[in-house]
């Protein structure tokens, strides 16, 4: 588990925190969650997002070349 930093932490992901921070502006959510990859998914990156509420999402991020 990682440390939260000013709302937000990152575990063993590689997901950028703007991507992040756009999706969850564009869903009318804060920036409060941490964030941890999930090892699966193939060529495609999974995470599992908990957010300050208590609700937990999966995240995918597709591949492309």
């Amino acid at each position: 588990m990682g440390c939260w930093l000013a709302g937000f932490s990152m575990s063993m992901t590689s997901i950028s925190d703007e991507k992040v921070r756009a999706l969850l502006s564009g869903a009318g959510m804060n920036e409060d969650y941490h964030i941890t990859r999930i090892p699966a998914g193939g060529n495609n990156r999974v995470y599992k997002l908990f957010y300050a509420n208590g609700d937990i999402f999966l995240l995918k991020e597709y591949f492309s070349d």
